[in-house]
């Protein structure tokens, strides 16, 4: 089976676990809020972010009546909602919901757990899509001292987020600053992935691009 079809496999059956826990747990359970979320993440994945919108939309409310506004679950749901609603344009109503997700993990999971990183990572993605990248790499770098705590120095995550910085440095005229963070970047990629995975190919495109700006193609 291709992709494709095993992501269309995957939301068929996620769809039909959600009917089953909705009949046997009701509408108002923690499982079925559970599975609501599960469902919009896919959704998100997939790129149906209108389709994942109603589903993060009533996931949260439900682990709102059902949980702590303190609760972990419902810090998820708002990063969740406030994801799509990025990634669908609207990052007025998004910001808030990803700064209070991100507040509540850090008070309750702590500074440097992963799921802070993931967040804050959501965010600066939010705000260098908005224009603002000096606090989109003020963002970024806080994500990636997390997964470098959490993940170690070369995992997939943390290159992740040194390529967005690296971006970010060259978009703020800081070409050769760029430069470094993206071979670093190529080279933890170069040592973890395959030669035609996209963030390898990425990173060697971006570094290229890099060398451009600078004259340096020798």
């Amino acid at each position: 089976k291709d992709a494709v079809g095993d992501a269309a496999g995957a939301s068929s059956l996620m769809r039909e676990s959600l009917d089953i826990f909705r009949k046997k747990f009701g509408n108002k359970h923690p499982t079925t809020a559970t599975s609501l979320h599960n469902l919009a993440e896919l959704l998100k994945f997939q790129g149906d972010f209108s389709g994942a919108l109603p589903l993060h939309r009533e996931a949260l409310a439900l682990r709102r009546k059902l949980l702590s506004e303190e609760h972990p679950h419902v810090a998820l749901s708002k990063r969740g909602l406030g994801d799509v609603l990025r990634m669908m344009g609207d990052d007025v109503a998004a910001e808030p919901l990803l700064r209070e997700a991100r507040d509540t993990q850090r008070r309750i999971l702590g500074q440097q757990h992963y799921e802070v990183g993931t967040t804050l990572a959501n965010l600066s993605s939010l705000l260098m899509e908005r224009g603002d990248y000096a606090a989109a790499e003020s963002v970024a770098r806080d994500a990636l001292e997390v997964y470098r705590n959490a993940f170690g120095p070369d995992h997939a995550y943390t290159a992740a987020v040194l390529y967005r910085v690296a971006e970010l440095r060259i978009v703020q005229q800081d070409s050769m600053e760029g430069e470094r963070l993206h071979r670093d970047a190529l080279s933890m990629r170069r040592a973890k992935l395959p030669p035609d995975h996209a963030d390898f190919v990425l990173s060697l495109v971006a570094l290229g691009t890099a060398l451009v700006e600078l004259n340096r193609l020798d």
